[in-house]
């Protein structure tokens, strides 16, 4: 949207500047009239923006929807799924999906190599990073010419979505092994009072307003028509999505918490379960964090109803359950990646590793996928 109110405004100065110079003619003079019309409208939409910012603490012009949509389709079985053929390049990062709705590369239904399947939210997909900067991209280059590693990651699924995915679109491309990275995406659930069994009612429509599926985009992207479409929603006459009257509340009960830390357990477990059923024995794979960046409310847009000083904490709790249905179900937990020395250098925000990161996020997998196979 800077690209737009940047242009916006060199064509008021290309109409304003000619009405000046020839202001005593009748071109001029339409032209000044004209000039005065676009000035009023920037001022509407410089008083909209700044009461959008107050509002919501973050600027109109954010096109994180946009691209996201660009890239995501609604589902109705897992919120969003990557679209086909598409190739985005979003604040100097280029992301691909092949033919199949997966990132990175194009590659067959069968394959004489041994195929790793990585699983996963953004921290698999690779956020922030170039297509070949994913931790699968480099886990494939580690691993060699036997190999295949493809990357089923989505941005914010969690093991709900995990679970739909393994049990209808696993199937088709017949792994060899399962890597499943999860905990974060699901650890967003915590606190919401109330919590669906299913997580329907905070992680699913959330998402789906965060992947911009809620008809932003194009001039609604502008701070006035936002405004516009606010008040028409109000009095019912524009089309509301389930996202504008999403207002989870709040509970920190010890009750709550461990209702939801049952639902991770009970989710991984199935998830293992569907994955066992198809001949697999997934490695698990706990999420990493990096704790000096936390604090200053980064993480609520994401994880509301916990402090980010406490993100690390229940974070550790949740990798903690995934240890345990590891060794209830027989299967390696990839603890390697929780002991490198990780530092600011390897991450874009807390959660997300930069290509340096996941490079060393692949090093540590390549151990556990060795040791893996040693033990199946």
């Amino acid at each position: 949207m800077l690209k737009v109110y940047l242009f916006a405004l060199a064509v008021w100065v290309l109409i304003i500047t000619p009405g000046v110079i020839y202001r005593r003619k009748k071109i001029g003079k339409a032209l000044l009239r004209l000039g005065y019309f676009i000035f009023i409208l920037f001022c509407i939409e410089l008083a909209c923006i700044l009461a959008f910012y107050v509002k919501n603490g973050r600027w109109t012009y954010d096109e994180r929807k946009v691209y996201l949509r660009q890239l995501f389709e609604p589902n109705p079985y897992m919120i969003g799924v990557p679209r086909r053929n598409v190739s985005v390049t979003f604040r100097g990062k280029t992301y691909t999906h092949n033919s199949t709705g997966f990132r990175g590369k194009e590659f067959p239904p069968k394959s004489q190599k041994i195929r790793v399947i990585a699983m996963g939210g953004s921290t698999t997909y690779g956020a922030n990073v170039n297509d070949g900067e994913t931790w699968p991209a480099d886990l494939e280059n580690l691993l060699g010419p036997e190999y295949e590693v493809l990357n089923f990651g989505v941005i914010g699924h969690g093991t709900v979505e995990h679970i739909n995915q393994a049990s209808l679109i696993l199937p088709e491309y017949k792994p060899d092994v399962l890597i499943i990275l999860a905990g974060l995406n699901d650890l967003r659930n915590l606190h919401v009072k109330n919590l669906a069994p299913d997580y329907s009612d905070y992680h699913a429509p959330s998402l789906r307003g965060g992947m911009g599926f809620c008809s932003e985009g194009g001039a609604e992207n502008l701070a006035s028509i936002r405004a516009a479409i606010f008040v028409l929603k109000r009095v019912r006459m524009y089309p509301k999505c389930e996202f504008d009257d999403l207002a989870p509340q709040e509970d920190d009960s010890p009750a709550g918490e461990d209702y939801a830390r049952y639902l991770y357990r009970r989710n991984l477990t199935t998830l293992v379960t569907v994955a066992k059923g198809q001949g697999l024995k997934p490695i698990l794979v706990p999420q990493v964090l990096l704790k000096e960046l936390q604090g200053e409310n980064k993480m609520r847009w994401w994880i509301p109803f916990v402090a980010d000083e406490r993100i690390a904490d229940y974070m550790d709790q949740y990798n903690g359950i995934m240890r345990e249905v590891a060794q209830q179900q027989g299967l390696y937990y990839a603890e390697e990646v929780l002991q490198q020395p990780w530092t600011g250098d390897d991450f874009v925000d807390p959660t997300h590793l930069n290509a340096a990161g996941n490079q060393k996020f692949a090093a540590a997998l390549q151990k556990s996928v060795a040791a893996a196979r040693g033990t199946h």
